[in-house]
């Protein structure tokens, strides 16, 4: 039996639950879903303490491996809303389940939470539509304003990494190279949108961008990542400042964009605290 089938057969035979629905990349018909792909399911129920008090039914789906509850965790604070509760759990066939227990009661909150979401099984015939809120998952909206903020958030963070280049502080170093490159995976985003004439959506950590770019543009994306030495930290910097301007340069082309000489300025700046 299929991983859903065992689910929706599940929760048929659950008095308790009155609603199923399916999340995340099996809900989206955006990305490719793969085998390695979770399944995020929510049940909705009339008395949620029962799942919460009685855990076994988690074996329902298989021998469980390892499985985390946020909501009864102490160091790391819950995402979820108060009186909701997940299990994040793998399985000994390796299928990992992301289960959220939701009280029916909290369904019109739901409806408004969620971005992606498939109703499975409805028992009490609520005819729910499928949510899918697409513009959540795609690049904001190109304005000159937008694009000029962009800009100016890449040459400040880099003013930071420059700074922490010269402490020799390479942990802080790599912080800010790495929001320095998620300045330039937005940048990006609105080049390639412009390049489809649409909207292109990159997934989580941008892992499509690898289907947009050309051989040689993945790989020295990824030489960015390669960090350690001073002399590795510098290069990284110094590609990174490339690959943003090369970007930007093409987005303000074709988009017809006006253009702040954030560069120069930074130019300068690098300049002083080198000096010191």
């Amino acid at each position: 039996m299929q991983i859903l089938e065992k689910i929706i057969s599940f929760a048929k035979k659950d008095s308790n639950i009155r609603l199923l629905s399916l999340e995340g990349s099996r809900a989206n018909p955006l990305p490719l879903k793969d085998k390695y792909s979770d399944y995020d399911i929510s049940f909705f129920c009339k008395d949620s303490k029962a799942f919460i008090q009685d855990e076994t039914w988690l074996l329902s789906f298989g021998k469980l491996l390892f499985v985390q509850k946020p909501e009864d965790m102490e160091f790391y604070e819950p995402d979820l809303k108060q009186g909701w509760f997940s299990y994040l759990c793998l399985y000994e066939d390796g299928t990992k389940i992301d289960f959220t227990i939701i009280d029916i009661k909290d369904l019109n909150f739901y409806l408004g939470y969620e971005k992606l979401a498939i109703f499975l099984l409805d028992k009490d015939n609520l005819a729910l539509s499928k949510i899918q809120n697409l513009e959540y998952f795609l690049p904001k909206d190109l304005s000159q304003r937008s694009f000029t903020d962009v800009l100016n958030e890449f040459y400040h963070l880099s003013g930071y990494a420059w700074r922490e280049f010269l402490r020799d502080k390479e942990l802080s170093f790599i912080y800010y190279i790495d929001s320095m490159r998620e300045a330039l995976f937005v940048m990006l985003q609105w080049e390639l949108s412009l390049k489809e004439g649409k909207k292109i959506y990159l997934g989580k950590q941008h892992k499509l961008l690898k289907d947009y770019l050309s051989k040689k543009e993945y790989k020295n994306l990824l030489k960015s990542y390669k960090l350690g030495s001073k002399e590795l930290n510098l290069k990284a910097f110094k590609r990174l400042e490339k690959l943003f301007e090369k970007s930007y340069k093409k987005v303000a082309k074709e988009a017809k964009l006006e253009l702040v000489n954030y560069k120069k300025a930074l130019k300068k700046y690098k300049k002083i605290l080198s000096a010191f």
